[in-house]
């Protein structure tokens, strides 16, 4: 029998693009996660708190008990001082993110997690990491309050969306660039495909 894919985030743009594999999935809401907390138990590098809060994530939408596969991700936007830019609390602080980035190399790392709870075993969850380089051009006072205009950059780690208008700022990318939007295709797809072809004991 098939088992419900469930795609436990707020993200319309991770939706979105999930919506590009043709699996049918339905949108739980991960609700609140204090992701502070959950990492004072991560002793791993920067770049692999991504990976390690999508893993977290996973293990509490199976808490909610409903059964069959979750989708989990997060991703972090990382200065090139090491810096983790989330999302801009207001006009000031969006200023100040996308002053650091312009001019400047950042790294965009996203963790995506598949778990399900089988019966009889512990829950089985398979992750994967992701990371693109990303290189925005210099931008003007003028240009960067242009943007915050634009209302975009707060819904978004970093403050900006590769997606919308901050793409003319945009100078090179190197790695996926759905990875930047919030979702990384390709490697979801390889996860997807190792996780449903795994042989589960009885």
């Amino acid at each position: 029998m098939a088992k419900t894919l469930y795609l436990a985030s707020a993200s319309p743009r991770r939706k979105e693009l999930l919506g590009l594999t043709d699996l049918e999935f339905q949108l739980i809401q991960p609700g609140d996660i204090d992701e502070e907390a959950i990492l004072q138990n991560h002793s791993g590098d920067l770049l692999e708190q991504a990976e390690f809060l999508a893993r977290e994530k996973g293990r509490i939408a199976l808490e909610q008990g409903a059964s069959g596969i979750f989708i989990t991700a997060d991703t972090l936007v990382i200065a090139d001082d090491g810096t983790v830019l989330g999302k801009p609390a207001d006009e000031v602080e969006a200023g100040m993110f996308l002053d650091r980035l312009a001019g400047n190399w950042h790294t965009v790392a996203t963790g995506v997690a598949l778990s399900e709870n089988i019966e009889g075993t512990e829950p089985r969850i398979e992750s994967t990491l992701e990371t693109t380089r990303v290189k925005f051009a210099p931008m003007t006072d003028e240009e960067i309050t242009a943007y915050i205009a634009t209302v975009e950059p707060y819904d978004k780690a970093g403050g900006y969306g590769i997606q919308g208008r901050a793409s003319i700022h945009i100078e090179r990318i190197d790695g996926c660039y759905f990875n930047v939007v919030g979702f990384p295709l390709h490697a979801f797809w390889e996860l997807w495909k190792k996780f449903t072809s795994t042989k589960i004991p009885c």
